[in-house]
């Protein structure tokens, strides 16, 4: 499984649960933010086990990575509040804000199992292509998407033209579309032998 391999392969279940979960109304702007942040955070989860082994240092290892894991408890704090509960604090739209705490308590199936198909996804990439970085870098191109994606997802909620788009449902889609296209741009896959990590 080269690098283009497991960029198509992402790009096409993540688009697959995305959709399903479209059609079943259980997806949200704090889904897919969550989702990304998510993949973000399992791949360094990952890698970071790799890093232990390896090298046989569990407290040198996460040491330092721990930068990166920082950032990451930052950019979830920030997802949740601002993403997650805010635009429904005054009990507005009652629906959106259950599926996002399903999507939270990990009660939304179409969230869990793009998540579950990601981790097998990038063991098995790791495994056939190895993994060369000595460490987690603290800034990198999940970081890039997720920075996007807060600011798209802010100017989406924030913007007054959704309050005239009917019904919900379609409210939803065109929300969602534009981060969907930020996903099939951005990400670049995986790693492959003898590139800088692609993350």
């Amino acid at each position: 499984m080269n690098n283009k391999q497991s960029r198509i392969l992402n790009i096409i279940t993540f688009l697959a649960f995305t959709i399903l979960g479209i059609y079943k109304n259980e997806v949200t702007v704090f889904y897919i933010i969550y989702l990304f942040w998510m993949e973000a955070f399992v791949r360094q989860l990952i890698e970071l086990s790799y890093i232990i082994r390896r090298d046989s240092k569990l407290f040198s290892s996460i040491s330092v990575a721990w930068p990166a894991f920082f950032m990451m408890i930052i950019y979830v704090v920030f997802i949740i509040v601002l993403f997650g509960f805010i635009p429904f604090s005054a009990g507005k739209d009652s629906e959106t804000f259950l599926i996002n705490v399903k999507t939270l308590m990990f009660k939304n199936i179409f969230f869990n199992l793009s998540v579950l198909v990601y981790i097998i996804q990038y063991i098995l990439y790791i495994y056939v292509n190895g993994f060369k970085e000595k460490t987690i870098i603290p800034f990198n191109r999940n970081h890039i998407i997720l920075h996007i994606s807060i600011i798209l997802g802010a100017v989406i909620q924030l913007t007054p033209i959704v309050s005239f788009v009917k019904p919900k449902e379609l409210i939803n889609i065109l929300s969602i579309i534009p981060f969907l296209i930020l996903k099939i741009i951005l990400d670049k896959g995986f790693k492959s032998k003898g590139e800088s990590i692609l993350v």
